[in-house]
């Protein structure tokens, strides 16, 4: 088994960041096509690689050089505003504290004319909002890699 991670690359279409445990390199979608996806990831402003996979029954939340094992059982994720221009995503681990990023997210200028939604530029948001809201959301990506 290879030990390359293969990770949608939220912030860049058609594009890919594989990822071998201790540097990434983006690649295109073709290139990857007859390989499974682990997850999604995405670029700190000092990109960092921030992602989620599932290898086998079990998910990993990855920043820069270091993996967590999620406790399916006892995690949280939030990402708040803390002030007008700002967001707060966390990440707790069994009661530890993963990753705490404060962050300024991307705001298209188009929001409201073309109804767009925030999710499609945050990166973190789409995780939070959707992989590591709760539980069983969590479980359904997982589910969902190991097809």
């Amino acid at each position: 088994m290879s030990n390359e991670i293969i990770l949608r690359n939220y912030s860049e279409y058609q594009k890919y960041i594989i990822w071998d445990g201790s540097s990434y390199k983006t690649v295109d979608r073709d290139t990857v096509v007859a390989k499974k996806e682990h997850g999604i990831c995405g670029l700190t402003e000092n990109n960092d690689i921030v992602g989620v996979f599932a290898r086998h029954h079990d998910a990993f939340f990855m920043i820069g050089k270091e993996v967590h094992k999620i406790n399916q059982a006892n995690f949280e994720c939030s990402n708040i505003y803390i002030d007008k221009k700002t967001r707060q995503f966390k990440l707790i681990n069994q009661n530890t504290l993963v990753c705490e990023i404060i962050y300024e997210p991307y705001i298209d200028p188009g929001i409201s004319i073309y109804d767009s939604d925030p999710e499609e530029f945050d990166f973190l948001l789409f995780i939070s909002n959707n992989i590591l809201q709760s539980q069983e959301a969590l479980a359904n990506f997982i589910i969902a890699r190991n097809k």
